[in-house]
């Protein structure tokens, strides 16, 4: 039997009481503990509720809130709570049918609605709590962006991160306090946003230019294989897109990248996930510090790095979506484990270039089933006043979609 909902979670604008409906103010009205941060909980009047401010970490606020299990409890939160809010930590730690989700007007939608975009032609993005540089994942020629930020100099570092990368002519509006009685909103380039100081609470909405500017940084966006610290140890560019495409990213999706050298293909898969996550399997340690520098850099500070000789450091508690193999190829044993720990639905692709990893390849293939396909390329390069074909070594590629 499930049990009755008695947890809420309530989204609230910047104009209070005021702007929520009938549902949300009688869970307010009737709540016996009221949680959320103190600039939500200062947006309701006093009454006998028992007030808990948020603590850190947040994950321990959330889950102590099991406390109160039989109570009518409120969490108070931004806007739409399910949309880069406290939502989904909440349904982490209690199950759905105990919850009820109560959304408020997002701060993406009051902007679209003020600046006549459409929401679902826009890219969306949350900085809150995450460096800059994670903004280099959404950035396409003639793209329009709303970024949630907070911080009063971040806009600022939106705009030098843009330039930096060929974007300078992009056009920023930064919106404060977006819905409530001291909305704010300034418009202008990437240079006139330099020194000045915004509401700690700002949305930066951003129009990219469709023909950016060549810039030393710039390459970076193209994720080519300059763009990545590494020893050679690489899977190149033409063959990650090949892998990629098989190992189908997706939001929520979680690659492994197993034998990650430089950690190329777990940040190509997070640029192309936006929303994904991965794991790094790497056993030696100056490869490394060049997944930790690379990731860093190249704006997917969240992926997770795992040190040690696969298949013994597989993480146990995760349940990947797609597994990438491209170095490490020592045992089939490697192969048969990763396969056994995919999803149902998930996929595994193996690339080899040596005749010892193709013959374990085959002989996987002829277990299993699955595909194999021999991917061989070259590049032109300049030789004098010349072109030449300079060949890549060939792949040999393995992959497998998990029934």
């Amino acid at each position: 039997m499930n049990a009755a909902p008695w947890l809420s979670v309530v989204g609230i604008g910047e104009d209070g009481l005021a702007g929520l409906g009938e549902a949300a103010r009688a869970r307010i009205a009737e709540a016996q503990v009221l949680a959320g941060g103190r600039r939500h909980l200062a947006l309701v009047p006093s009454s006998e509720a028992l007030r808990l401010p948020w603590g850190t970490p947040l994950e321990d606020s959330v889950r102590a809130l099991a406390e109160h299990r039989g109570r009518k409890v409120v969490v108070l939160a931004s806007g739409d709570p399910s949309w880069y809010g406290v939502a989904k930590v909440v349904l982490r730690h209690f199950p759905a049918e105990e919850v009820v989700v109560i959304p408020h007007l997002s701060a993406f939608q009051l902007a679209a609605a003020r600046l006549g975009w459409p929401l679902e032609e826009v890219g969306t993005v949350s900085l809150h709590g995450r460096p800059v540089t994670r903004l280099l994942r959404e950035i396409v020629p003639g793209r329009r962006l709303l970024i949630l930020t907070s911080g009063p100099r971040m806009p600022s570092s939106i705009a030098d991160l843009l330039a930096r990368h060929g974007y300078g002519a992009a056009r920023i509006t930064v919106f404060g306090r977006l819905g409530g009685p001291r909305e704010t909103v300034w418009e202008g380039g990437t240079e006139e946003v330099a020194g000045q100081r915004f509401p700690i609470l700002n949305l930066v909405a951003v129009t990219l230019p469709r023909e950016p500017e060549v810039t030393a940084e710039g390459t970076v966006l193209e994720l080519e294989d300059d763009a990545f610290e590494h020893d050679g140890n690489i899977t190149k560019a033409e063959y990650r897109a090949a892998a990629i495409a098989r190992l189908q990213p997706g939001p929520g999706r979680l690659l492994w990248d197993v034998g990650a050298g430089s950690g190329a293909m777990a940040v190509t898969w997070l640029f192309r996930c936006r929303e994904g996550a991965a794991t790094a399997i790497e056993k030696r340690p100056d490869r490394i510090v060049r997944i930790r520098r690379n990731a860093a850099r190249l704006g997917t500070p969240e992926l997770r790095i795992v040190e040690g000789e696969a298949p013994a450091v597989l993480p146990r508690e995760e349940t990947p979506d797609a597994v990438f193999i491209g170095g490490g190829l020592a045992t089939p044993d490697l192969l048969r484990l990763c396969f056994e720990r995919l999803a149902p639905g998930g996929r595994l692709v193996a690339h080899a270039v040596t005749m010892g990893g193709e013959q374990m390849l085959y002989g996987f293939h002829q277990e299993v089933g699955g595909s194999l396909q021999r991917l061989s390329l070259s590049r032109a390069e300049a030789r004098g006043d010349h072109l030449l074909w300079r060949p890549l070594a060939p792949v040999t590629q393995y992959a497998i979609t998990k029934r």
